[in-house]
């Protein structure tokens, strides 16, 4: 049976953040609404195949009720996708060791990245939410990339520059970080195009839930090795 409209004492409390809303250990928050099927409903559907008739029966709420809290069906995608990132840092941190050498944080790095999207359709709702996001931006992915994922890349090209040990340009910078994470990003958004190019053995796919963290690990390993080589020789060529 739907809820009706937020009571009084929901009200009160509506200024609550997102964060203590959506991470309660009890399924039904004090919006009235069953978070854990939402969420498993925009990681499969996204934003745009998830009716907002799917999202009320998932919460067991009425329409009011979302509209209440959230505004609308974006807001609430929102929230959730911002609140799925958060989860998703906390379950794939990158924190390097004090004094580590330059191609170990490289490797460090590389290693989160593919770990992180290492997750097929039955893997945590978090990762499969931020990668449909990915493929299938809305606005919410504009506000991550600028307060998210901008940090997150400027930290590789920090890397970067430690391994050429020269002065790069930014254009430079952001090349050659980007191309690192260009050699991971192609293993979980191109399977099916490695695939037909490569002998099925020949090749990782992120997206296939029998990957091995040893495979991971070496594949970061790879990618760790090519790009430091292709640093130095782009350095030197700066530097000549």
């Amino acid at each position: 049976t739907l809820m009706q409209p937020a009571t009084r004492n929901e009200r009160m409390k509506k200024n609550e953040p997102i964060d203590k809303i959506l991470t309660r250990d009890v399924e039904t928050v004090h919006t009235g609404m069953s978070v854990s099927d939402v969420r498993k409903l925009f990681a499969e559907k996204g934003f745009r195949d998830a009716t907002i008739r799917e999202i009320c029966k998932a919460a067991d709420v009425n329409l009011a009720s979302v509209n209440y809290h959230f505004r609308d069906k974006r807001g609430l995608y929102h929230e959730t996708v911002l609140h799925a990132h958060q989860m998703q840092s906390t379950m794939f941190p990158i924190d390097f060791k004090s004094g580590a050498p330059p191609a170990e944080k490289l490797e460090q790095f590389v290693f989160q990245i593919v770990h992180s999207m290492a997750v097929n359709q039955t893997g945590p709702w978090q990762v499969r939410l931020l990668m449909n996001e990915i493929q299938n931006p809305t606005n919410t992915c504009r506000q991550l990339a600028r307060d998210h994922f901008r940090p997150f890349v400027e930290a590789l090209m920090r890397i970067v520059e430690e391994i050429a040990q020269v002065k790069l340009s930014n254009f430079e910078r952001t090349t050659l970080a980007m191309s690192v994470i260009g050699q991971c990003m192609i293993y979980r958004f191109a399977p099916e195009a490695n695939a037909m190019t490569l002998q099925s053995d020949a090749t990782v796919d992120l997206q296939n839930s029998q990957t091995t963290k040893e495979e991971l690990k070496s594949m970061a390993q790879l990618i760790t090795s090519f790009s430091i080589g292709g640093i130095k020789a782009a350095a030197k060529r700066c530097d000549g």
